[in-house]
């Protein structure tokens, strides 16, 4: 799966492990108060959930160095084998980080075009949001990828907006029962964004599958034109015979001039041939056009006989 990928990637260098834990933040952190009221102390949290994930949060914590980190966990209200995870770090140290090597202010919102100017790490900020707020489906079935932030859709705007400028994507929002939901539904935006994420094996599978539906795809509309017009041919074929016979049954051959009276009759000798087939049959072959116009008369000459029996 592509977050396991994303999650066993090696951590890069100190500024690529801050940004990766910075987008986790703007997806899924919070800010804990603790303390007495004369010496408060702030912290973020990551809520994070499944472990392979937490663990990723702690290795790339470890590689900054940072030292006093709290992980806990709860159980699922309702699935006991399901847990969510909470990583508590000091919030001064994060942000004096983040200042001194991005110039960023978690705190304001600068750090929009602070991101948006400086594209060389954007996969890692995005790697972080797509860990904790990510999914993509099978897509053996439908090609979707999606990044949900539940409190605000500030975080999935600015995501939207960055990967239209500096890519060329094409990405939606849109508001559902969980929180502002970013999508990709094109797969050549889907392959390019993995692999600016690191997860090159996912990019890799899928352009393999997308590749097999095309295949696929254009098989399946090849046989559906060839059986359109084999029942096409068919039904056409079956409406000549049937003229031909009412001509043979209620006037004779006879009564036909020598050309349509060979064209009559080489198409009771073989119904399955397509016009073009029966022309290549005739003694003087006439043209696929010149011969439908003789077989046309005669399904207007059958049809006038058919309403005098009535």
């Amino acid at each position: 799966m592509v977050k396991e990928e994303l999650a066993a990637a090696p951590c890069g260098d100190t500024r690529s492990c801050l940004l990766e834990l910075f987008g986790m933040l703007k997806f899924r952190g919070s800010i804990l108060l603790s303390g007495s009221q004369e010496d408060k102390s702030h912290s973020y949290v990551f809520h994070i959930s499944p472990v392979y994930v937490t663990r990723r949060v702690l290795s790339l914590l470890k590689r900054l160095g940072y030292r006093d980190i709290e992980a806990s966990y709860e159980l699922h209200r309702y699935f006991e084998r399901q847990k969510s995870f909470r990583v508590t770090i000091p919030m001064d140290l994060f942000n004096q980080d983040l200042w001194e090597r991005f110039r960023i202010d978690s705190r304001a919102e600068s750090w929009q075009s602070v991101l948006s100017q400086d594209t060389l790490y954007i996969g890692d900020f995005l790697r972080g949001c797509f860990l904790v707020g990510g999914y993509i489906s099978d897509p053996k079935r439908l090609y979707h990828l999606e990044l949900i932030e539940k409190e605000s859709d500030v975080i999935v705007r600015f995501v939207a907006e960055l990967l239209r400028k500096h890519y060329r994507m094409t990405p939606g929002i849109v508001l559902s029962a969980k929180g502002y939901k970013f999508y990709i539904k094109s797969v050549i935006d889907m392959i390019a964004l993995l692999e600016m994420m690191g997860a090159a094996v996912g990019a890799e599978k899928i352009e393999t599958i997308a590749d097999q539906r095309k295949v696929k795809a254009d098989f399946n509309r090849t046989i559906n034109f060839t059986l359109a017009n084999a029942n096409k041919t068919a039904r056409s074929n079956f409406t000549q015979i049937r003229a031909i016979r009412t001509i043979q049954k209620t006037l004779g051959l006879g009564a036909l001039d020598a050309e349509s009276r060979e064209i009559a009759l080489l198409r009771l000798n073989n119904e399955d041939l397509s016009l073009s087939e029966l022309d290549s049959l005739m003694k003087s072959p006439i043209g696929k056009s010149a011969l439908y116009n003789r077989i046309k008369k005669m399904i207007k000459l059958a049809h006038l006989l058919d309403e005098e029996e009535r």
